[in-house]
């Protein structure tokens, strides 16, 4: 079963958090087309949001400051921009929304990748071709699409906004 993050985290690797699985909350419906956000004002939300969280450590399962996961920072994101609650998974998340194309990406949309068989890991696009997420080394930070590493493992997008 799919979990949260694709990286294995080994339990001393972390700082002790809360570990919430699935707040109890149903997902939210998408917004209507005219209810929508302007894109600029998507990505100012996302990266000022971004800009709260940078550098929280990577904790598999994590849900707060303390430590958090790539599904997780995304819960939040959602939840707190966009009051849209979501699947705590990763897995779950990757099946909401509509399949976007990589060149048709839009601010707010997420990005999944396939790191191993059964590893998943997931960020959201911020515009200019980079994203968010929660690194297992860097922590909650910005990434480049093209970074070889993250085209190799590239795996779909979804928009819900």
């Amino acid at each position: 079963m799919l979990t949260a993050c694709a990286t294995h985290v080994p339990e001393t690797d972390l700082a002790p958090v809360t570990r919430i699985d699935s707040p109890q909350r149903e997902p939210t419906q998408v917004q209507p087309a005219d209810q929508q956000l302007p894109m600029h004002d998507v990505q100012a939300r996302l990266l000022a949001h971004h800009a709260t969280w940078r550098g929280t450590p990577h904790a598999w399962g994590g849900l707060t400051r303390r430590g958090v996961d790539c599904s997780g920072y995304i819960w939040h994101t959602y939840r707190d921009l966009f009051e849209q609650s979501l699947p705590r998974t990763t897995r779950a998340q990757a099946q909401l929304g509509q399949r976007v194309s990589r060149s048709q990406l839009r601010e707010g949309d997420l990005v999944f990748f396939k790191i191993g068989p059964d590893n998943r890991h997931a960020g959201i696009y911020v515009g200019n071709g980079r994203f968010a997420h929660a690194s297992y080394s860097k922590g909650v930070t910005i990434s480049a699409l093209n970074n070889t590493y993250w085209k190799r493992h590239y795996w779909q997008s979804r928009r819900l906004l």
